[in-house]
Protein backbone atom coordinates (compact mmCIF):
# COMPACT_ATOMS: atom_id res chain seq x y z
CA UNK A 1 0.00 0.00 0.00
CA UNK A 2 1.32 3.45 -0.96
CA UNK A 3 1.44 6.58 1.70
CA UNK A 4 -0.27 9.37 -0.06
CA UNK A 5 0.41 13.30 0.33
CA UNK A 6 -2.13 15.46 1.94
CA UNK A 7 -3.35 17.10 -1.49
CA UNK A 8 -3.71 13.75 -2.83
CA UNK A 9 -4.87 12.23 -0.44
CA UNK A 10 -7.57 14.80 0.01
CA UNK A 11 -8.29 14.40 -3.63
CA UNK A 12 -9.50 10.44 -3.62
CA UNK A 13 -11.17 11.10 -0.59
CA UNK A 14 -13.24 13.56 -2.03
CA UNK A 15 -13.74 11.42 -5.02
CA UNK A 16 -14.99 8.88 -3.00
CA UNK A 17 -16.77 10.23 -0.93
CA UNK A 18 -18.82 12.43 -3.79
CA UNK A 19 -19.20 8.10 -5.44
CA UNK A 20 -20.34 6.92 -2.52
CA UNK A 21 -23.16 9.81 -1.94
CA UNK A 22 -24.57 9.17 -5.53
CA UNK A 23 -24.84 5.99 -4.78
CA UNK A 24 -26.39 6.07 -1.72
CA UNK A 25 -28.74 8.72 -3.54
CA UNK A 26 -29.99 7.18 -6.64
CA UNK A 27 -30.47 3.93 -5.05
CA UNK A 28 -33.59 5.08 -4.26
CA UNK A 29 -35.09 5.85 -6.63
CA UNK A 30 -35.78 2.20 -7.88
CA UNK A 31 -35.89 1.24 -4.39
CA UNK A 32 -38.95 3.08 -3.92
CA UNK A 33 -40.37 2.21 -6.69
CA UNK A 34 -40.05 -1.57 -5.63
CA UNK A 35 -41.18 -1.21 -2.07
CA UNK A 36 -43.55 1.80 -1.88
CA UNK A 37 -43.93 4.18 1.06
CA UNK A 38 -45.31 0.95 3.29
CA UNK A 39 -41.94 -0.58 2.56
CA UNK A 40 -40.13 2.62 3.25
CA UNK A 41 -41.59 3.03 6.65
CA UNK A 42 -40.88 -0.86 7.72
CA UNK A 43 -37.11 -0.25 6.29
CA UNK A 44 -36.83 3.19 8.34
CA UNK A 45 -37.85 1.76 11.89
CA UNK A 46 -35.16 -1.24 11.33
CA UNK A 47 -32.27 1.18 10.14
CA UNK A 48 -33.24 3.63 13.00
CA UNK A 49 -32.99 1.44 15.89
CA UNK A 50 -29.60 -0.52 14.28
CA UNK A 51 -28.06 3.34 14.03
CA UNK A 52 -28.53 3.77 17.89
CA UNK A 53 -26.49 0.34 17.74
CA UNK A 54 -24.21 1.09 15.28
CA UNK A 55 -23.43 4.44 16.77
CA UNK A 56 -22.74 2.81 20.40
CA UNK A 57 -20.22 0.55 18.76
CA UNK A 58 -18.35 1.83 15.83
CA UNK A 59 -18.85 5.38 15.13
CA UNK A 60 -16.09 7.29 16.11
CA UNK A 61 -13.30 4.83 16.45
CA UNK A 62 -12.23 5.18 12.97
CA UNK A 63 -11.45 8.48 13.88
CA UNK A 64 -9.50 7.33 17.33
CA UNK A 65 -7.81 4.84 15.82
CA UNK A 66 -6.55 6.84 12.91
CA UNK A 67 -5.73 9.42 15.31
CA UNK A 68 -3.57 6.91 17.52
CA UNK A 69 -2.17 5.16 14.93
CA UNK A 70 -1.06 8.30 12.91
CA UNK A 71 0.60 9.68 16.77
CA UNK A 72 2.94 6.06 17.16
CA UNK A 73 3.89 5.89 13.68
CA UNK A 74 4.89 9.44 13.69
CA UNK A 75 7.44 8.18 16.63
CA UNK A 76 8.00 5.62 15.12
CA UNK A 77 6.58 2.85 17.81
CA UNK A 78 5.44 -0.15 15.65
CA UNK A 79 4.79 -1.71 18.46
CA UNK A 80 2.27 0.25 20.05
CA UNK A 81 0.39 0.75 16.88
CA UNK A 82 -0.36 -2.62 16.45
CA UNK A 83 -0.81 -2.92 20.26
CA UNK A 84 -3.45 -0.52 19.95
CA UNK A 85 -5.14 -1.65 16.97
CA UNK A 86 -5.87 -5.25 18.64
CA UNK A 87 -7.01 -3.70 21.71
CA UNK A 88 -9.35 -2.08 19.78
CA UNK A 89 -10.35 -4.46 17.72
CA UNK A 90 -11.01 -6.66 20.31
CA UNK A 91 -12.89 -3.84 22.57
CA UNK A 92 -14.95 -3.43 19.06
CA UNK A 93 -16.32 -7.16 18.70
CA UNK A 94 -17.03 -7.64 22.53
CA UNK A 95 -19.14 -4.18 22.08
CA UNK A 96 -20.56 -5.58 18.36
CA UNK A 97 -21.38 -9.06 19.88
CA UNK A 98 -23.29 -7.57 22.81
CA UNK A 99 -24.96 -4.35 20.77
CA UNK A 100 -26.29 -7.47 18.17
CA UNK A 101 -27.54 -9.38 21.20
CA UNK A 102 -29.43 -6.67 23.08
CA UNK A 103 -30.82 -5.38 19.50
CA UNK A 104 -31.52 -9.22 18.92
CA UNK A 105 -33.09 -10.12 21.87
CA UNK A 106 -35.31 -7.24 22.53
CA UNK A 107 -36.82 -6.93 19.12
CA UNK A 108 -39.96 -7.64 20.22
CA UNK A 109 -39.78 -4.61 22.44
CA UNK A 110 -38.65 -2.15 20.35
CA UNK A 111 -41.27 -3.48 17.47
CA UNK A 112 -44.51 -3.25 20.43
CA UNK A 113 -42.90 0.65 21.34
CA UNK A 114 -43.06 1.29 17.38
CA UNK A 115 -46.39 -0.25 16.52
CA UNK A 116 -48.32 -0.22 19.70
CA UNK A 117 -51.33 -1.93 19.37
CA UNK A 118 -52.02 -0.48 15.96
CA UNK A 119 -53.53 -2.74 12.65
CA UNK A 120 -53.65 -1.90 9.12
CA UNK A 121 -50.27 -1.52 8.31
CA UNK A 122 -46.38 -2.80 9.09
CA UNK A 123 -47.21 -5.65 11.57
CA UNK A 124 -44.87 -6.51 14.78
CA UNK A 125 -44.06 -9.30 13.52
CA UNK A 126 -42.60 -7.40 10.44
CA UNK A 127 -40.57 -4.80 12.79
CA UNK A 128 -38.81 -7.90 14.89
CA UNK A 129 -38.26 -9.67 11.41
CA UNK A 130 -36.39 -6.97 9.58
CA UNK A 131 -34.88 -5.46 13.15
CA UNK A 132 -33.38 -9.23 13.44
CA UNK A 133 -31.90 -9.20 10.25
CA UNK A 134 -30.28 -5.70 10.28
CA UNK A 135 -29.07 -6.45 13.57
CA UNK A 136 -26.47 -9.18 11.65
CA UNK A 137 -24.24 -6.05 10.20
CA UNK A 138 -23.77 -5.16 13.70
CA UNK A 139 -21.23 -7.90 14.51
CA UNK A 140 -18.74 -6.45 11.35
CA UNK A 141 -19.60 -2.79 11.11
CA UNK A 142 -17.37 -2.37 14.04
CA UNK A 143 -14.73 -4.57 13.25
CA UNK A 144 -14.48 -2.91 9.92
CA UNK A 145 -14.64 0.53 11.50
CA UNK A 146 -11.56 0.02 13.95
CA UNK A 147 -9.77 -1.87 11.07
CA UNK A 148 -10.75 1.73 8.54
CA UNK A 149 -9.26 4.06 10.86
CA UNK A 150 -5.82 1.56 11.39
CA UNK A 151 -5.43 2.07 7.74
CA UNK A 152 -6.68 6.12 7.63
CA UNK A 153 -4.02 6.23 10.07
CA UNK A 154 -1.35 5.16 7.75
CA UNK A 155 -2.16 7.00 5.27
CA UNK A 156 -3.36 4.49 3.03
CA UNK A 157 -6.56 6.64 1.76
CA UNK A 158 -6.68 4.80 -1.94
CA UNK A 159 -6.88 1.63 0.25
CA UNK A 160 -9.45 3.31 2.48
CA UNK A 161 -11.40 5.06 -0.30
CA UNK A 162 -11.55 2.22 -2.23
CA UNK A 163 -12.98 0.00 0.75
CA UNK A 164 -15.58 2.24 1.44
CA UNK A 165 -17.24 2.33 -2.52
CA UNK A 166 -16.92 -1.45 -2.43
CA UNK A 167 -19.35 -1.39 0.79
CA UNK A 168 -21.70 1.39 -0.61
CA UNK A 169 -21.40 -0.47 -4.21
CA UNK A 170 -22.41 -3.86 -3.37
CA UNK A 171 -24.66 -2.67 -0.68
CA UNK A 172 -26.88 -0.85 -3.07
CA UNK A 173 -26.33 -3.71 -5.92
CA UNK A 174 -27.61 -6.21 -2.89
CA UNK A 175 -30.71 -3.73 -2.45
CA UNK A 176 -31.58 -3.00 -5.96
CA UNK A 177 -31.25 -6.38 -7.59
CA UNK A 178 -32.11 -8.21 -4.44
CA UNK A 179 -35.40 -5.99 -3.98
CA UNK A 180 -36.02 -6.82 -7.76
CA UNK A 181 -35.76 -10.79 -7.54
CA UNK A 182 -38.02 -10.63 -4.06
CA UNK A 183 -40.80 -8.44 -5.68
CA UNK A 184 -40.98 -9.00 -9.68
CA UNK A 185 -39.56 -12.54 -9.89
CA UNK A 186 -40.35 -14.20 -6.82
CA UNK A 187 -42.83 -12.44 -5.60
CA UNK A 188 -41.80 -12.46 -2.21
CA UNK A 189 -43.46 -10.32 0.78
CA UNK A 190 -42.80 -7.34 1.34
CA UNK A 191 -41.05 -7.96 4.83
CA UNK A 192 -38.80 -10.28 2.82
CA UNK A 193 -38.08 -7.76 0.42
CA UNK A 194 -37.49 -4.92 3.28
CA UNK A 195 -35.13 -7.88 5.08
CA UNK A 196 -33.18 -8.42 2.35
CA UNK A 197 -32.00 -4.69 1.94
CA UNK A 198 -31.37 -4.39 5.50
CA UNK A 199 -28.90 -7.63 5.22
CA UNK A 200 -27.46 -5.82 2.30
CA UNK A 201 -25.72 -3.42 5.23
CA UNK A 202 -24.43 -6.85 6.62
CA UNK A 203 -22.91 -7.87 2.74
CA UNK A 204 -21.39 -4.81 2.08
CA UNK A 205 -19.19 -4.80 5.56
CA UNK A 206 -18.01 -7.96 5.25
CA UNK A 207 -16.95 -7.33 1.53
CA UNK A 208 -14.96 -4.08 2.68
CA UNK A 209 -13.91 -5.52 5.67
CA UNK A 210 -12.51 -8.91 3.43
CA UNK A 211 -10.62 -6.39 1.07
CA UNK A 212 -8.89 -4.26 4.06
CA UNK A 213 -7.53 -7.26 5.62
CA UNK A 214 -5.95 -8.46 3.04
CA UNK A 215 -4.46 -5.45 1.77
CA UNK A 216 -2.88 -5.07 5.02
CA UNK A 217 -2.01 -8.44 5.13
CA UNK A 218 0.22 -8.06 1.84
CA UNK A 219 2.00 -5.18 3.29
CA UNK A 220 2.78 -6.15 6.97
CA UNK A 221 5.51 -4.44 7.99
CA UNK A 222 8.70 -6.49 10.11
CA UNK A 223 8.22 -6.24 13.30
CA UNK A 224 10.50 -3.70 15.17
CA UNK A 225 12.04 -3.53 18.88
CA UNK A 226 10.50 -3.11 21.36
CA UNK A 227 11.50 -0.02 23.29
CA UNK A 228 11.35 0.99 26.92
CA UNK A 229 9.11 3.64 26.49
CA UNK A 230 6.04 1.45 24.31
CA UNK A 231 6.88 -1.10 27.40
CA UNK A 232 5.91 1.93 30.30
CA UNK A 233 2.37 2.25 28.29
CA UNK A 234 -0.09 -0.29 29.41
CA UNK A 235 -3.34 -1.27 27.91
CA UNK A 236 -4.94 0.46 30.38
CA UNK A 237 -3.82 4.11 28.60
CA UNK A 238 -4.62 2.94 24.84
CA UNK A 239 -8.08 1.90 25.83
CA UNK A 240 -8.01 5.48 27.81
CA UNK A 241 -6.76 7.36 24.69
CA UNK A 242 -9.62 5.40 22.66
CA UNK A 243 -12.53 6.28 24.83
CA UNK A 244 -11.41 9.79 24.90
CA UNK A 245 -10.82 10.09 21.28
CA UNK A 246 -14.17 8.54 20.57
CA UNK A 247 -16.71 9.66 23.34
CA UNK A 248 -17.78 13.17 21.61
CA UNK A 249 -18.39 11.68 17.83
CA UNK A 250 -20.51 8.69 19.51
CA UNK A 251 -22.48 11.36 21.48
CA UNK A 252 -23.22 13.31 18.19
CA UNK A 253 -24.28 10.49 16.15
CA UNK A 254 -26.93 8.97 18.93
CA UNK A 255 -27.93 12.48 19.43
CA UNK A 256 -29.06 12.42 15.56
CA UNK A 257 -30.68 8.87 15.65
CA UNK A 258 -32.51 8.99 18.89
CA UNK A 259 -34.62 12.38 17.46
CA UNK A 260 -35.57 9.33 14.71
CA UNK A 261 -36.11 7.13 17.33
CA UNK A 262 -38.14 9.29 19.06
CA UNK A 263 -40.35 10.17 15.86
CA UNK A 264 -40.29 6.04 15.30
CA UNK A 265 -42.17 5.78 18.89
CA UNK A 266 -44.41 8.37 18.51
CA UNK A 267 -45.55 9.73 14.85
CA UNK A 268 -47.44 6.58 13.95
CA UNK A 269 -49.28 6.02 16.68
CA UNK A 270 -50.00 9.43 17.24
CA UNK A 271 -51.10 10.39 14.07
CA UNK A 272 -53.26 7.58 14.45
CA UNK A 273 -54.61 7.43 17.65
CA UNK A 274 -55.24 11.32 18.08
CA UNK A 275 -55.85 12.42 14.52
CA UNK A 276 -57.65 10.09 12.90
CA UNK A 277 -54.84 9.48 10.12
CA UNK A 278 -55.01 6.03 8.05
CA UNK A 279 -52.31 4.03 9.04
CA UNK A 280 -50.50 3.42 5.70
CA UNK A 281 -51.19 7.29 5.84
CA UNK A 282 -49.71 7.69 8.84
CA UNK A 283 -46.59 5.05 8.32
CA UNK A 284 -45.92 7.05 5.02
CA UNK A 285 -45.37 10.24 6.98
CA UNK A 286 -42.61 7.85 9.18
CA UNK A 287 -41.34 6.82 5.63
CA UNK A 288 -40.37 10.23 4.64
CA UNK A 289 -39.25 10.98 7.92
CA UNK A 290 -37.00 8.11 8.26
CA UNK A 291 -36.22 6.89 4.57
CA UNK A 292 -37.06 8.78 1.50
CA UNK A 293 -36.92 12.75 3.04
CA UNK A 294 -33.80 11.29 5.18
CA UNK A 295 -32.40 10.39 1.96
CA UNK A 296 -32.83 13.95 0.22
CA UNK A 297 -31.61 16.09 3.29
CA UNK A 298 -28.22 14.17 2.58
CA UNK A 299 -27.64 16.83 -0.29
CA UNK A 300 -27.69 19.57 2.20
CA UNK A 301 -25.82 17.41 4.94
CA UNK A 302 -22.97 17.03 2.32
CA UNK A 303 -22.00 20.19 1.70
CA UNK A 304 -22.07 20.81 5.43
CA UNK A 305 -19.90 17.27 6.23
CA UNK A 306 -17.41 19.07 3.47
CA UNK A 307 -17.17 22.40 5.61
CA UNK A 308 -16.79 20.59 8.59
CA UNK A 309 -13.88 18.30 7.72
CA UNK A 310 -12.11 21.05 6.70
CA UNK A 311 -12.61 23.48 9.69
CA UNK A 312 -11.87 20.71 12.24
CA UNK A 313 -8.17 20.31 11.39
CA UNK A 314 -7.78 24.07 10.77
CA UNK A 315 -9.38 25.10 14.41
CA UNK A 316 -7.43 22.39 16.36
CA UNK A 317 -4.13 23.64 15.03
CA UNK A 318 -5.20 27.18 15.56
CA UNK A 319 -6.28 26.23 19.22
CA UNK A 320 -3.10 24.36 20.13
CA UNK A 321 -0.91 27.33 19.23
CA UNK A 322 -3.35 29.26 21.78
CA UNK A 323 -3.84 31.81 18.22
CA UNK A 324 -8.03 32.54 19.15
CA UNK A 325 -7.83 35.39 16.67
CA UNK A 326 -7.19 32.81 14.35
CA UNK A 327 -9.82 30.54 15.43
CA UNK A 328 -12.31 32.87 15.94
CA UNK A 329 -12.14 34.19 11.97
CA UNK A 330 -11.94 30.90 11.08
CA UNK A 331 -15.60 29.83 12.90
CA UNK A 332 -16.78 33.31 11.57
CA UNK A 333 -15.94 32.52 8.18
CA UNK A 334 -17.86 29.44 8.54
CA UNK A 335 -20.88 30.28 9.39
CA UNK A 336 -20.99 33.02 7.03
CA UNK A 337 -20.75 30.27 4.50
CA UNK A 338 -23.51 28.24 6.06
CA UNK A 339 -25.57 31.42 5.53
CA UNK A 340 -25.07 32.62 2.03
CA UNK A 341 -24.28 29.04 0.59
CA UNK A 342 -26.35 26.42 2.47
CA UNK A 343 -29.58 28.43 3.61
CA UNK A 344 -30.32 29.14 -0.39
CA UNK A 345 -29.93 25.57 -1.21
CA UNK A 346 -31.95 24.59 1.24
CA UNK A 347 -35.13 27.13 0.82
CA UNK A 348 -34.92 26.38 -3.18
CA UNK A 349 -35.16 22.45 -2.22
CA UNK A 350 -38.73 23.45 0.31
CA UNK A 351 -39.89 25.87 -2.53
CA UNK A 352 -39.30 23.53 -5.33
CA UNK A 353 -40.58 20.93 -2.99
CA UNK A 354 -42.83 19.24 -5.41
CA UNK A 355 -40.51 18.30 -8.87
CA UNK A 356 -37.79 17.46 -6.59
CA UNK A 357 -39.79 14.77 -5.06
CA UNK A 358 -41.22 14.02 -8.29
CA UNK A 359 -37.53 13.11 -9.85
CA UNK A 360 -37.07 11.03 -7.02
CA UNK A 361 -40.03 8.79 -5.82
CA UNK A 362 -43.07 10.31 -8.60
CA UNK A 363 -45.62 12.72 -8.09
CA UNK A 364 -47.14 12.05 -4.42
CA UNK A 365 -49.12 15.23 -2.86
CA UNK A 366 -48.43 13.60 0.71
CA UNK A 367 -44.91 12.97 0.41
CA UNK A 368 -44.41 16.83 -1.49
CA UNK A 369 -45.94 18.67 1.35
CA UNK A 370 -43.75 16.48 4.27
CA UNK A 371 -40.31 16.85 2.50
CA UNK A 372 -41.50 21.00 2.12
CA UNK A 373 -41.11 21.28 5.57
CA UNK A 374 -38.78 18.29 6.64
CA UNK A 375 -35.85 19.80 4.12
CA UNK A 376 -35.55 23.20 6.54
CA UNK A 377 -34.46 21.44 8.90
CA UNK A 378 -31.46 20.31 7.17
CA UNK A 379 -30.81 24.25 6.94
CA UNK A 380 -30.36 24.55 11.19
CA UNK A 381 -29.16 21.19 12.01
CA UNK A 382 -26.05 22.50 9.57
CA UNK A 383 -25.16 25.36 11.67
CA UNK A 384 -25.60 23.06 14.83
CA UNK A 385 -22.92 20.78 13.94
CA UNK A 386 -20.17 22.85 13.03
CA UNK A 387 -21.05 24.89 16.19
CA UNK A 388 -20.40 21.40 18.01
CA UNK A 389 -17.79 20.59 16.17
CA UNK A 390 -15.73 24.09 16.89
CA UNK A 391 -16.63 23.33 20.90
CA UNK A 392 -15.03 19.68 20.30
CA UNK A 393 -12.00 21.43 18.39
CA UNK A 394 -11.57 23.67 21.19
CA UNK A 395 -11.41 20.77 23.82
CA UNK A 396 -14.90 22.38 25.39
CA UNK A 397 -16.44 19.07 25.95
CA UNK A 398 -18.79 20.29 28.45
CA UNK A 399 -20.64 22.53 26.25
CA UNK A 400 -20.82 20.08 24.00
CA UNK A 401 -22.44 17.46 26.05
CA UNK A 402 -24.99 20.42 27.46
CA UNK A 403 -25.69 21.12 23.84
CA UNK A 404 -26.70 17.24 23.08
CA UNK A 405 -28.61 16.54 26.28
CA UNK A 406 -30.64 19.96 25.29
CA UNK A 407 -31.90 18.67 22.45
CA UNK A 408 -32.59 15.43 23.19
CA UNK A 409 -34.35 16.62 26.45
CA UNK A 410 -36.41 18.72 23.99
CA UNK A 411 -37.33 16.37 21.39
CA UNK A 412 -38.81 13.92 23.90
CA UNK A 413 -40.97 16.40 25.90
CA UNK A 414 -41.88 18.12 22.89
CA UNK A 415 -42.52 16.14 20.05
CA UNK A 416 -46.23 15.17 20.72
CA UNK A 417 -47.61 18.38 22.07
CA UNK A 418 -45.91 20.18 19.51
CA UNK A 419 -47.90 17.91 16.98
CA UNK A 420 -51.07 18.86 18.95
CA UNK A 421 -50.11 22.63 19.16
CA UNK A 422 -49.73 22.08 15.38
CA UNK A 423 -53.22 20.87 15.21
CA UNK A 424 -54.83 23.76 16.66
CA UNK A 425 -53.32 26.53 14.82
CA UNK A 426 -54.52 24.07 11.52
CA UNK A 427 -51.02 23.20 10.65
CA UNK A 428 -50.86 19.66 9.38
CA UNK A 429 -49.83 17.69 12.40
CA UNK A 430 -47.30 16.45 11.25
CA UNK A 431 -45.29 18.89 11.02
CA UNK A 432 -44.77 19.01 14.69
CA UNK A 433 -41.68 16.54 14.84
CA UNK A 434 -40.80 19.37 12.08
CA UNK A 435 -40.86 21.86 14.46
CA UNK A 436 -39.58 19.92 17.51
CA UNK A 437 -36.39 19.22 15.72
CA UNK A 438 -35.90 22.74 14.30
CA UNK A 439 -36.18 23.73 18.22
CA UNK A 440 -33.96 20.74 18.86
CA UNK A 441 -31.15 22.45 16.92
CA UNK A 442 -31.66 25.85 17.31
CA UNK A 443 -32.05 26.38 21.42
CA UNK A 444 -28.59 24.39 21.69
CA UNK A 445 -27.31 26.82 18.53
CA UNK A 446 -27.94 29.79 20.46
CA UNK A 447 -26.31 28.88 23.54
CA UNK A 448 -23.50 27.95 21.91
CA UNK A 449 -23.16 31.16 19.93
CA UNK A 450 -23.85 33.53 23.49
CA UNK A 451 -20.61 31.01 24.51
CA UNK A 452 -18.23 31.35 21.65
CA UNK A 453 -19.35 35.29 21.93
CA UNK A 454 -17.75 34.88 25.20
CA UNK A 455 -14.91 33.34 24.85
CA UNK A 456 -14.04 34.71 21.54
CA UNK A 457 -15.56 37.74 21.29
CA UNK A 458 -17.62 36.49 18.88
CA UNK A 459 -19.85 39.17 16.65
CA UNK A 460 -23.29 37.42 16.82
CA UNK A 461 -24.50 41.21 15.45
CA UNK A 462 -22.98 40.44 12.38
CA UNK A 463 -23.97 37.24 11.65
CA UNK A 464 -27.74 38.53 12.29
CA UNK A 465 -27.36 41.29 10.28
CA UNK A 466 -25.93 39.07 7.41
CA UNK A 467 -28.75 36.25 8.00
CA UNK A 468 -31.13 39.25 8.09
CA UNK A 469 -30.29 41.19 4.91
CA UNK A 470 -29.78 37.34 2.51
CA UNK A 471 -33.08 36.36 3.84
CA UNK A 472 -34.51 39.45 2.29
CA UNK A 473 -32.73 39.16 -0.76
CA UNK A 474 -34.19 35.06 -0.88
CA UNK A 475 -38.03 36.37 -0.01
CA UNK A 476 -37.73 38.73 -3.21
CA UNK A 477 -36.14 36.00 -5.46
CA UNK A 478 -39.53 33.58 -4.31
CA UNK A 479 -41.71 36.27 -5.31
CA UNK A 480 -40.53 36.49 -8.56
CA UNK A 481 -40.15 32.38 -8.87
CA UNK A 482 -43.87 32.11 -7.58
CA UNK A 483 -45.37 34.59 -10.40
CA UNK A 484 -43.61 32.58 -12.51
CA UNK A 485 -44.67 29.67 -11.18
CA UNK A 486 -47.97 31.19 -12.22
CA UNK A 487 -47.29 31.48 -16.02
CA UNK A 488 -45.40 28.21 -16.25
CA UNK A 489 -46.74 25.73 -13.94
CA UNK A 490 -44.30 22.93 -12.20
CA UNK A 491 -45.46 19.52 -14.14
CA UNK A 492 -46.16 16.45 -12.77
CA UNK A 493 -44.08 14.05 -14.96
CA UNK A 494 -40.56 12.98 -13.56
CA UNK A 495 -38.88 14.06 -17.01
CA UNK A 496 -41.02 17.45 -17.37
CA UNK A 497 -39.71 17.73 -13.56
CA UNK A 498 -35.83 17.62 -14.47
CA UNK A 499 -36.13 19.93 -17.15
CA UNK A 500 -38.17 22.51 -14.19
CA UNK A 501 -35.59 22.06 -11.65
CA UNK A 502 -32.84 22.48 -14.58
CA UNK A 503 -34.65 25.95 -15.74
CA UNK A 504 -35.70 27.53 -12.17
CA UNK A 505 -32.08 26.10 -10.92
CA UNK A 506 -30.63 28.36 -13.26
CA UNK A 507 -32.87 31.06 -12.98
CA UNK A 508 -32.44 31.24 -9.04
CA UNK A 509 -28.92 31.15 -9.68
CA UNK A 510 -28.98 33.91 -11.84
CA UNK A 511 -30.92 36.11 -9.50
CA UNK A 512 -29.24 35.06 -6.07
CA UNK A 513 -26.08 36.64 -7.42
CA UNK A 514 -27.31 39.57 -8.52
CA UNK A 515 -29.26 40.06 -5.43
CA UNK A 516 -26.33 38.95 -3.08
CA UNK A 517 -23.88 41.84 -4.81
CA UNK A 518 -26.69 44.52 -3.92
CA UNK A 519 -26.34 43.76 -0.49
CA UNK A 520 -22.52 42.78 -0.64
CA UNK A 521 -22.55 39.46 0.34
CA UNK A 522 -21.26 38.42 -3.18
CA UNK A 523 -18.25 40.22 -2.33
CA UNK A 524 -17.82 37.94 0.61
CA UNK A 525 -18.58 34.47 0.05
CA UNK A 526 -16.14 35.71 -2.92
CA UNK A 527 -13.75 36.78 -0.61
CA UNK A 528 -14.28 34.03 1.21
CA UNK A 529 -13.46 31.14 -1.52
CA UNK A 530 -10.56 33.64 -2.52
CA UNK A 531 -8.79 33.47 0.59
CA UNK A 532 -9.25 29.71 0.92
CA UNK A 533 -7.47 29.09 -3.15
CA UNK A 534 -4.81 31.15 -1.93
CA UNK A 535 -3.60 29.59 1.18
CA UNK A 536 -4.32 26.37 -0.86
CA UNK A 537 -1.43 27.15 -3.29
CA UNK A 538 0.78 28.32 -0.84
CA UNK A 539 0.46 25.23 1.11
CA UNK A 540 0.97 22.97 -2.21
Amino acid sequence: MKKRGFIEGAKIATISNILNKILGLLYVIPFYALIGQKGGALYGYAYMLYAIFLGISSVGLPSAMAKITSEYNAKGQSHLKNKAFSIGKNLNIVIGIFSFLILFIFAPTFAKLIIGDITGGNSVEDVIFVVRVISTAIIIVPILSITRGYVQGHKYIKEYSIANILEQLSRVLIIIVGSYISVKVLHLSLRMTVAIAAFAATIGALISYIYLVIKIKRHKEEPSRITEEEKAITNKEIIKKLIIYTVPFVMIYITGSIYNLVNSFTVVKELVNSFGYAVNEAEAVMGIFSTWGYKLNSLVSTLCSGLVISLIPNITASFVKKDMKDVKAKVFQTLKIILILILPITLFLSFFAEPVWTVFYGHNELGIKVFAGFILISFFESFYTVLVMVLQSMNKYKMVFISLIIGIILKITLNVPMMHLANYFGIAEYYGPVITNILCFSVPTVINLLFLRKELNFRIKELFILLTKNLLALIAIFIILYLLKVIIPLNQSRFVSIIILGGYGSLYLFLYIIASKLIGTFEELKKIFLRKIKRSGNAA
